[in-house]
């Protein structure tokens, strides 16, 4: 079951990544008790604002809900409509809130706090008494099968709402693990607030001698620790040694270090077999991302927001760890301290934002300075009231001499392929050019588009199309394309330890204006062996 939690973490901030714009919400919530504790576990719906609420089966299935709250009580809904809803919220087969809300274009955040609810309340603490936070702890009833499931707060505090009444296991483990560090017997009143004190055993933990770059010890410093989606903030001693938390007992895990000002480590740890002594991990030093955000005319777009994550290949592929900057009134940006491998950039303003991360993908190696210029689409214009949202568009396709072209396939926002299938808007059906290369797409709704065309032997193009709303008839829209004069080609040679050797058996891709590196033989050696040494354009929906 856990291993299915921490997936669904995953798959949650992957889709939330992806998902957004358009004529869509992105709601942002936390669901809290009634005395402003987070809550884990909390099945989310929104329902029609009218009639009868539907009683839900909480099947992932058959009845997916449009929320799930996660750790710190968050919870992210993406591509629902704009409108009027019913938010309600089940705890087991309970629905246990409701809450009228009114979802509008773009971003929301809410807060949902529920009524007072019977809970199981406690509290998580190491062999010696001190607190532990980020544990997982999973109320099974073995009689009812229901089951509750919680994450210890930095007080190592945790709380299960309307717990099953009766004999239950409680268990503790941390948050990818299969196995619990305990397991216990309680007996659960189910209609009262209950207390108790979990207390684990005593654990082998890893310890680490931190070098900075030049090798000297990391003494007396700051350190930041990511495994899985789990974050602490450490201290070194002065000879450099930091003991991380107890591990996840699934097999080996990937250690993200990270010290202010110095540099990054990505390490390998196998929690069965913890060496007694501290290993010594030199840092290596930071990368950073720096450019410039423009329009599809190439001027500058100011105070957009610029955030960035890393997608795979990457030593740590793992989340949005929430890096986020603005641009200055020249449209340029920076963002520091990023270890090695592939990053996704997404931007979003007032007027523009990129569409997806397919195409916004920056490879950076250890201790590099790469420099972007990344394209935004505009945002679709809002459609004044009474105004139809179809409109024609009709044109010509033409060759680099002027020539018409026939037989070419039309299409509205077709999408590339890429690697991590994170699409914006769909398209529409393709339609074959004549024999003097015209087209016509008809009902296509107001706003901006990708219109492309492809010959028959294969050669593209793309520009961006306004289609402006309309009252009274369509608007209509004239187009040409014009496939360029020239295609060119990418030649290049792959190199690992260092540019020593030549890397066999590694994939090119291009996409759109873009290429990537496919490693066949581990990410982090990707990280930390190849060099890309070169700036690169990132557009979007072929521009």
């Amino acid at each position: 079951m856990l291993l299915w939690v921490a997936a669904l973490v995953s798959l949650t901030a992957s889709f939330a990544w992806g998902q957004e714009g358009g004529d869509f919400v992105s709601l942002e919530g936390v669901v809290l008790s009634h005395d402003g504790k987070a809550i884990y576990g909390a099945f989310i719906y929104l329902d029609p604002p009218e009639g009868d609420l539907p009683q839900h089966t909480l099947d992932w299935q058959s009845d997916r809900p449009d929320g799930f709250s996660m750790e710190g009580g968050r919870f992210t809904i993406v591509r629902k409509p704009p409108g009027k809803y019913r938010l309600t919220v089940w705890i087991g087969k309970q629905r246990v809130h409701v809450m009228p809300v009114e979802l509008k274009v773009g971003k929301q955040k809410i807060e949902v706090r529920l009524p007072p609810l019977p809970a199981l309340r406690g509290k998580v603490v190491d062999d010696e008494g001190k607190p532990v936070p980020q544990m997982m702890v999973l109320l099974v009833n073995p009689e009812s099968k229901e089951s509750r499931v919680a994450v210890s707060d930095s007080s190592g505090e945790f709380i299960l709402l309307l717990p099953p009444a009766g004999e239950a296991d409680i268990m503790v483990m941390t948050i990818v693990a299969d196995r619990p560090l305990i397991q216990q017997k309680v007996v659960v009143a189910g209609d009262k607030d209950e207390e108790l004190v979990l207390k684990l055993p005593k654990l082998p933990r890893f310890t680490v001698k931190l070098l900075k770059v030049d090798g000297k010890p990391l003494s007396n410093a700051p350190v930041t620790v990511t495994v899985w989606f789990k974050t602490s903030e450490l201290k070194t001693d002065e000879n450099g040694h930091v003991t991380l938390s107890p591990m996840p007992q699934v097999g080996k895990q990937r250690v993200l270090i990270r010290a202010k000002g110095e540099g990054w480590a990505v390490i390998i740890v196998d929690p069965k077999q913890i060496p007694t002594e501290p290993v010594s991990v030199r840092l290596l030093p930071f990368a950073s991302v720096s450019g410039k955000v423009v329009n599809p005319d190439g001027k500058p777009i100011a105070d957009a927001e610029v955030e960035i994550g890393p997608v795979t290949p990457n030593p740590f592929p793992i989340g949005n760890l929430g890096w986020k900057v603005r641009t200055d009134k020249q449209g340029q940006f920076k963002i520091g301290e990023l270890w090695a491998g592939n990053f996704s950039l997404r931007v979003e303003s007032e007027r523009y934002r990129t569409m997806g991360v397919a195409s916004n993908v920056v490879w950076v190696a250890p201790g590099q300075s790469k420099t972007v210029t990344i394209v935004a689409a505009p945002v679709k214009k809002p459609i004044p009231s009474g105004a139809t949202i179809l409109g024609h568009i009709s044109g010509q396709v033409i060759d680099p001499e002027g020539k018409p072209v026939a037989e070419a396939t039309v299409q509205l926002n077709k999408q590339l392929p890429s690697p991590w299938g994170f699409f914006e808007v769909r398209p529409s059906e393709p339609v074959k050019t004549d024999e003097q290369g015209r087209f016509e797409l008809k009902n296509v709704p107001s706003g901006w588009h990708v219109l492309s065309a492809r010959t028959k032997d294969g050669k593209d193009t793309a520009r961006w199309v306004y289609v402006p709303p309309a009252k009274d008839k369509p608007a209509q829209v004239s187009v040409t394309l014009q496939i360029p004069k020239e295609f060119g080609s990418i030649k290049g040679k792959v190199l690992k330890d260092g540019g020593k050797t030549p890397a066999v058996g590694i994939g090119i891709m291009a996409i759109e204006c873009h290429y990537y590196l496919v490693n066949m033989w581990g990410s982090e050696q990707a990280a930390l062996n190849l060099q890309v040494n070169e700036n690169q354009t990132i557009c979007v929906g072929g521009g």
